[in-house]
């Protein structure tokens, strides 16, 4: 009869810690995530938006911290391939 009251307690003392931590744990990191893709999608879009100027190829000594706009292109290609690998 012990053993059963050991195991609804057991039990609830793992629910409550699913809800009480795991649970916004993972609620703030799918959170984070969705945002860190909005983030890559708009700076793909300012991209986009850059690689089609005339000049963007010729002036390739032009930089935005350190990196041209072919790096920035190819960086942000590999996070995008990286976080919809993630989410399907």
């Amino acid at each position: 009869m012990e053993g059963q009251k050991i195991i609804p307690s057991l039990a609830a003392e793992q629910d409550k810690t699913v809800m009480e931590k795991w649970l916004p744990e993972l609620k703030a990191g799918v959170l984070n995530a969705q945002q860190s893709l909005e983030a890559c999608k708009y700076v793909r879009g300012l991209l986009d938006e850059w690689w089609e100027q005339p000049a963007s190829t010729v002036v390739d000594w032009v930089t935005v911290d350190g990196q041209n706009v072919a790096a920035w292109h190819n960086h942000v290609k590999q996070l995008l391939a990286f976080y919809d690998r993630g989410a399907s």
